[in-house]
């Protein structure tokens, strides 16, 4: 229906094609942002390891289980 309502065949082919790229661009994008890591898939565009955040999220539990110092004279209670 797009084809046949603009006049010039070329001109109008060449907007559908724009609009054709654009949407499946989108819906490329939209499912690559569905999982940006591809940590359950493993096939993303971009392959970020996740150890870092783990080295982090182990350090902070180390942390908390540590008794905190005293902020009046730094010893610990």
């Amino acid at each position: 229906m797009i084809l046949a309502k603009i006049d010039p065949f070329y001109e109008s082919l060449f907007f559908t094609g724009v609009i054709v790229f654009l949407l499946t661009f989108l819906i490329l994008l939209i499912r690559d942002l569905d999982n940006p890591f591809g940590h359950y898939q493993g096939n993303s565009a971009e392959d970020v390891s996740l150890k870092p955040l783990e080295d982090f999220v182990a350090k902070m539990a180390a942390r908390a289980k540590r008794p905190m110092l005293e902020e009046s004279d730094g010893r610990a209670p």
